[in-house]
């Protein structure tokens, strides 16, 4: 009984900000601070302003306004229902519903229209097309298949010959099965998504700051942050902002931020080591005179992928987990060698069309790598009572934003997750070394 007075005790003393307004008349304190601004960190930033009117401050901290590196400008930009864990294919369903409805939760009144923002956005339902070659890769298709209809994902299990007819294009001959979302899939424009959730986030009374975080204070009675101190981009000076509550949505930079803020503190060094790590990701754009016609996003039984990208098609490939090592967070050099040793005689194969391709652009982007079961870390970390995580996304950030961004919410708001359970993602199973399991990584 003492035990749950004082974990009540926390929780109250957590959310007391909802009822009084504490900080929001001075440009050193706020009541919610968002540490990185990409997909992940605009999208919180809106749901939370959205729900919590002007009476609140929310400042974002972002260190490059332009996001020529963020994950999100750099991504592949698709979404998909076709995962094996019941929570990322909830996630996704709900972000799929917020794309077709985009222009209507993210248009400003007075400066661009619904119609402006879903063109701009441009959410395609191209579908995804999953193939199996062997017994195994069957198995996967079909087990995953019963959890996603379960869940009302509109996803057909699709016979080679079925396939032949259907993409006359596809060479079928070694194939066993296909898994097609009908609805729902697809992909978008990444960036004007970002620049959407901002835009309508800063029109909610949200601050962006251009600035680094570089230190954390802590308060050991309390087990809180107290206070950030951040370096401004522009002037290079430092000053402190006082935060209720702060959110770790860093990208590739999550690991690297708690380490640099927290290893000077008499924290137990386990609870500021989440392990995400930056992994380059490459995406190759290529031309081909005579394309395959209504093609899906198409996953070889290799992992090498491919999709229409206007006139062109983009593709690329998961690395073995031999050949995906760390990068800094400076390195963005392509290796050809992997369009032309493992992408090119894929695409060849699987499409006789793609021999006679042509790579017209490349560029490499990073994914914030969850190297303990590629899965997102969502919620309050659990020794610092203030401090949410929502890291560790391992490609799927910029399609799961809508739904995260909800969720942080309603932790923050309503003191549990109410739409989507997402309790399974929290940072207490790294601690107690159990892992999620999820068969559709790509």
């Amino acid at each position: 009984n003492q035990s749950n007075q004082s974990n009540q005790f926390n929780r109250i003393n957590r959310f007391n900000f909802i009822s009084k307004q504490f900080y929001s008349n001075n440009s050193n304190n706020t009541d919610i601070c968002i540490i990185g601004g990409g997909g992940i960190g605009s999208s919180i930033a809106y749901f939370l302003s959205k729900r919590l009117g002007p009476t609140y401050s929310i400042n974002v901290i972002e260190k490059d306004f332009t996001y020529s590196k963020a994950s999100t400008s750099l991504s592949a930009g698709s979404i998909r229902h076709q995962f094996s864990t019941a929570e990322n294919i909830q996630m996704s369903l709900f972000g799929s519903q917020f794309l077709r409805e985009v222009g209507s939760f993210l248009s400003i009144e007075n400066i661009d229209t619904q119609e402006e923002i879903a063109k701009s956005i441009n959410f395609k339902e191209g579908g995804y097309l999953f193939l199996a070659s062997t017994n195994e890769g069957i198995q996967v298709l079909k087990q995953n298949n019963m959890i996603q209809r379960n869940l009302a994902a509109q996803i057909d299990l699709i016979e080679p010959q079925i396939l032949q007819n259907k993409f006359p294009w596809l060479n079928t001959n070694d194939l066993a099965l296909g898994s097609l979302g009908i609805s729902g899939e697809g992909w978008f424009d990444p960036f004007s998504l970002l620049s959407a959730f901002k835009n309508k986030a800063i029109s909610q009374g949200v601050k962006f700051i251009n600035a680094n975080v570089i230190e954390f204070k802590l308060n050991n009675l309390q087990n809180k942050i107290d206070k950030l101190i951040i370096q401004d981009n522009q002037t290079f000076q430092k000053r402190e902002i006082n935060s209720h509550i702060i959110i770790n949505a860093a990208g590739p930079q999550a690991s690297t931020l708690l380490m640099n803020c927290l290893s000077n503190t008499t924290l137990n060094s386990s609870f500021y080591h989440l392990p995400v790590r930056a992994r380059k990701r490459f995406i190759f754009v290529v031309s081909c005179p005579n394309p395959p016609i209504n093609s899906p996003l198409v996953i070889d039984p290799t992992g090498v992928y491919f999709r229409p990208e206007g006139r062109y098609f983009i593709c690329g490939t998961s690395p073995s987990e031999q050949n995906d090592p760390d990068v800094s967070h400076d390195d963005f050099e392509v290796d050809h060698s992997i369009f032309d040793e493992i992408i090119w005689p894929v695409l060849a194969n699987r499409v006789p069309n793609f021999e006679a391709l042509k790579v017209v652009n490349a560029w490499a982007g990073h994914y914030d790598y969850n190297t303990f079961d590629q899965n997102a870390i969502i919620g309050y970390h659990p020794q610092l009572h203030n401090l949410i995580l929502a890291n560790g996304f391992s490609g799927h950030g910029i399609q799961q934003a809508p739904a995260v961004g909800r969720a942080i919410t309603e932790l923050i708001i309503d003191q549990k997750f109410t739409t989507i359970d997402l309790k399974q993602f929290s940072f207490d199973r790294i601690i107690q070394n159990k892992p999620i399991i999820e068969l559709n990584v790509v």
